[in-house]
């Protein structure tokens, strides 16, 4: 059997592949025992940004405004936490569809 191991630069990829959505219903990962909630948010009074919120050893990560029909998300990865001695990280593109009442969520996640 064949085995493929991916990198970029000094990351390992631990996970990739995307998600269509519907309405605002978050995107939940499971990764090592810690949950990671993707959740979509709303703000006319900001441009469009996200922010993380740990509950406990579990992570939220609030994307607000992810309702253009361009492509958007994150150039370089962004830390999630640790397992051990490894940095879990992700990169992500948001496509949204009909001004968010569908996204396609496009994720790398990554082990440092």
């Amino acid at each position: 059997m064949n085995e493929l191991n991916v990198k970029i630069g000094n990351y390992d990829v631990y996970a990739r592949g995307s998600v269509i959505t519907f309405g605002n219903n978050p995107i939940v990962f499971e990764i090592f025992g810690i949950e990671i909630s993707i959740i979509f948010e709303e703000d006319p009074n900001i441009a469009e940004r996200f922010r993380k919120e740990t509950e406990g050893i579990n992570l939220k990560l609030k994307l607000y405004n992810f309702t253009s029909g361009l492509i958007s998300g994150t150039t370089k990865p962004i830390d999630i936490g640790m397992v051990g001695e490894k940095t879990i990280s992700i990169l992500f593109f948001v496509q949204s569809l009909n001004k968010g009442e569908s996204r396609i969520f496009t994720y790398t996640w990554l082990l440092k």
